[in-house]
């Protein structure tokens, strides 16, 4: 797959750019698998680093077989965005203290936390009805 098929080059965040696997491929997205299609469709979350920031391509919270996409700063706040979250549980979950979880890039600290809380409470909620994703 090459970048002139990608439909929208210089918008990151467009569905049109999402809706399969080799696209994703293309453009760099990685998982908590190896493989990209383990990671989206199994564990429901892929990532694509931006320029000072993270494009997650996650479940949709309400709609099976839907997904959604949010973007976080690569330098978040993991105690002020999830201020409601007991942190060192998620931490301890993952066999980490909170300092060494807290030092984990947003990535893993995003896959933790919708491991132990869920897509919509790491996320919060979708007000579309999201996007399909084809396996190629």
């Amino acid at each position: 797959m090459t970048t002139a098929s990608i439909s929208h080059p210089d918008n990151p965040h467009h569905v049109a750019n999402l809706a399969s696997i080799p696209l994703l491929e293309a453009q760099g997205f990685e998982g908590p698998d190896r493989c990209l299609a383990t990671s989206l469709f199994e564990y429901g979350l892929v990532w694509r680093k931006l320029d000072g920031e993270v494009l997650f391509v996650h479940n949709h919270p309400t709609i099976p077989h839907r997904f959604d996409r949010t973007t976080l700063k690569s330098d978040l706040d993991s105690a002020k965005e999830w201020n409601w979250a007991n942190l060192s549980r998620v931490a301890e979950n993952v066999g980490m203290s909170l300092t060494e979880w807290l030092a984990q890039p947003i990535e893993r600290r995003v896959y933790d936390m919708v491991i132990y809380h869920g897509v919509e409470e790491t996320f919060d909620s979708s007000y579309w009805e999201g996007f399909e994703i084809a396996e190629d």
